[in-house]
């Protein structure tokens, strides 16, 4: 009876901790509408990639290969003109 509940939770709290693979990333940015890519900084001074909504983090290598890619623009400037802090397809 509840233990699709917590079946839930265990999957939800081992999602979080894993980073979407390029093709995951990929994916979510190209083919969800009004998805992007955002570098995030967290507890710590970290830098962190995360596709939004909903997509979770990528590893700053497979953030870097997307945002290379050509159908891949700068969606919102930084704080600072000139340090982009968002992408999304073109």
């Amino acid at each position: 009876m509840t233990t699709k509940f917590y079946d839930g939770l265990r999957h939800a709290a081992t999602m979080k901790n894993r980073a979407l693979s390029l093709k995951e990333a990929l994916n979510h940015l190209l083919h969800l509408p009004g998805s992007s890519l955002k570098k995030m900084y967290i507890s710590g001074g970290r830098r962190e990639y995360f596709a939004v909504p909903n997509g979770g983090m990528v590893a700053e290598k497979d953030a870097l290969a997307i945002i290379a890619r050509p159908e891949i623009g700068v969606f919102e400037d930084g704080l600072f003109p000139g340090n982009p802090q968002s992408w999304r397809r073109r």
